[in-house]
């Protein structure tokens, strides 16, 4: 009887820089899957996320990069971070923040495509608005909404999505933990901090 073939897989991570993408991106390749990111088996692809163009040809260049891969996970990490009291805010990071919303939008799977996880990194502001945290917080509240609203209608068709609470960097774990997940219970939500950090 011929062993069975395993398809490679590929973790996609959308806002990868020295932090928290960084890490996710090294902890799914070290549990096997490729991600297009820098390391061994793993590539960085330039893309603007708000742009469909650029979405469509980066992901051509990861199908062309990675042509016997499974898309397993997608990691939506991007952000628009502004502190700034309400009264100076300008209409620049106002529109950055839509920007950002529009983004969390075009990063979500079509229904004929999502891939078996969908995890979006949000953040406190997700749960109350702080003093000068006011462009910030309506992003994250709007993600862990949307979050919350794929899995209702994805998890039936075997989708599991995650919204990650994160206020640190020790996640990437929890980020494989959450991927890997026995569709028998699966969580929706994770709230990930510091032992020593005040909530």
């Amino acid at each position: 009887m011929a062993a069975a073939h395993h398809q490679p897989t590929l973790a996609v991570i959308a806002g990868v820089g020295p932090g928290i993408g960084a890490a996710v991106a090294r902890a799914f390749a070290a549990r096997g899957h490729a991600p297009p990111f820098g390391g061994t088996k793993a590539r960085a692809f330039a893309c603007d996320i708000s742009s469909d163009a650029s979405q469509r040809a980066a992901f051509a260049a990861i199908a062309a990069a990675f042509p016997d891969h499974r898309l397993q996970v997608a990691v939506f990490n991007a952000s628009n971070f502004v502190r700034a009291p309400f009264l100076e805010t300008t209409r620049e990071q106002w529109d950055a923040a839509a920007l950002a919303l529009t983004q969390i939008l075009a990063a979500t799977p079509t229904p004929t495509s999502p891939p078996p996880t969908l995890i979006f990194t949000g953040a406190t502001a997700a749960l109350r608005g702080a003093a000068l945290f006011s462009t910030f917080a309506v992003q994250k509240f709007a993600l862990r909404a949307l979050s919350q609203s794929l899995a209702r209608e994805f998890g039936p068709r075997g989708v599991h999505v995650v919204h990650a609470i994160v206020d640190g960097m020790a996640v990437a774990r929890a980020y494989v933990f959450a991927a890997e997940q026995d569709r028998s219970a699966w969580t929706q939500e994770i709230d990930l901090r510091p032992f020593s950090e005040k909530f």
